[in-house]
């Protein structure tokens, strides 16, 4: 059977521009975004519990009061078109919104695709903050690389460290130290 509309995937991306058949709402922050349940909770598993496990049959809207509505139209836009064409070019701190976002929502393809962005840009400026986001969300293979920069960088002046910020960096050292052998 030939599909003159496209590939399934487009046709699931062409659900998020038209509200037809939606049958949830959230707003985030003066925005209303109409999604469809079936499609997020079959890419999120918590989007599935939060829909057939804990949501009352009538409820239609879902407040979310924890991010921009920026964060929240990308979210989307990953969850029902399985990409992010704009995401190399974006900010460290919109990728690291996005990490806390894949990582709340169980998806992480899009976790791995923050991470990426996150590593290419390591300075001294940032590399602290990054390492933090690393430790905090689990991302090893971008701690591994925030640590392997402090090393490659062990002449530069960090003094600008805080206290628990250098403890953080200590700790994750002496922990692959351990357990890399």
């Amino acid at each position: 059977m030939f599909w003159s509309r496209g590939s399934i995937s487009n046709l699931i991306g062409m659900l998020l521009e038209n509200e037809e058949g939606s049958d949830v709402t959230f707003p985030v922050g003066g925005e209303r975004f109409h999604v469809h349940k079936l499609v997020l909770a079959a890419r999120s598993t918590a989007f599935e519990t939060e829909f057939f496990n804990g949501m009352e049959e009538d409820d239609r809207d879902i407040v979310v009061s924890d991010m921009e509505p920026k964060v929240f139209k990308a979210l989307l836009h990953f969850i029902y078109r399985s990409s992010l064409s704009f995401l190399p070019s974006v900010s460290e701190s919109f990728a690291a919104k996005l990490l806390a976002v894949a990582e709340k929502y169980g998806l992480p393809r899009l976790k791995l695709m923050c991470e990426c962005v996150l590593c290419k840009d390591i300075s001294i400026d940032y590399v602290a903050y990054i390492l933090a986001l690393a430790d905090h969300y689990q991302a090893i293979e971008l701690k591994s690389i925030c640590l392997q920069f402090f090393a490659e960088n062990l002449l530069v002046d960090f003094s600008c460290l805080s206290k628990s910020t250098f403890q953080l960096i200590v700790a994750a050292i002496f922990e692959l130290i351990i357990y890399s052998h």
